[in-house]
């Protein structure tokens, strides 16, 4: 049966989905698919206490994105086609790896400063590859019952991905179709997503065991929003 959160995470996945896809800009299309809305209502959908799961499913999100690029622009299969194993790929990956996730603090905190430093590496190395952005083409008749289906499969299978489940590409597996022609701009701003997450994973995970999982999600959104407010370059697109 689902659960209330279940219903708004549905909500929030059609309303952020759609919304993106008439931005233009791709470092607004890629902001819009990495807000944490979608992980702070999975998260509430999973009912379960962050685990190094979510904190390695970055890891897996990252993948995404670049698998999409390498089957679309690559192999040159279908975008459609393109997204949909990457998805497969990224849940196929989850539910492999999370049996044999290591559980304690020291495994946690080590995950959390491997992946701050993949994302500086990487975002430090990286070079910015001035793509043209554009806005949607996909009809919202198609879209939203698309996106809407994508949520329902994840909570149908979240027992078997559990954390995976809290930073899967909801919004992506739409936002990826829109950005074909910039996915590269969109790989540019997953190493700082990757960085970012991780102050908001600590905030969680700190204070989880004293407070219920909606007061830690929150403390954890106050600390996203202070990080965004001091790294808007690195996020919104800059006034020529």
């Amino acid at each position: 049966m689902m659960s209330f959160y279940d219903y708004i995470l549905i909500l929030v996945i059609v309303l952020l989905g759609t919304g993106t896809a008439y931005l233009k800009h791709p470092r607004w299309k890629a902001f819009m698919m990495i807000v944490p809305l979608p992980f702070t209502f999975a998260s509430l959908a999973l009912g379960k206490p962050l685990a190094v799961s979510s904190v390695i499913g970055l890891y897996l999100l990252l993948g995404f994105y670049y698998a999409v690029y390498f089957f679309y622009r690559k192999l040159k299969l279908n975008i459609v086609v393109s997204i949909l194993i990457s998805a497969g790929l990224y849940c196929l990956a989850g539910a492999l790896v999370l049996p044999v996730l290591p559980s304690g603090d020291t495994f946690f905190w080590g995950s959390v400063i491997a992946v701050f430093v993949s994302g500086f590496l990487l975002h430090r190395f990286g070079k910015e590859p001035g793509e043209e952005g554009s806005r949607s083409s996909l009809p919202p008749y198609i879209k939203i019952p698309f996106l809407v289906l994508v949520v329902l499969f994840l909570i149908y299978i979240k027992s078997l991905i559990q954390g995976f489940m809290c930073v899967f590409p909801m919004v992506g597996v739409i936002g990826a179709y829109e950005a074909r022609n910039c996915l590269r701009s969109i790989h540019r701003q997953m190493p700082f997503c990757m960085m970012a997450f991780c102050p908001v994973f600590t905030t969680i995970y700190l204070l989880q065991p004293h407070m219920c999982l909606e007061a830690a999600l929150a403390c954890a959104w106050v600390v996203y929003l202070l990080l965004l407010l001091f790294t808007t370059k690195y996020w919104l697109p800059q006034k020529s």
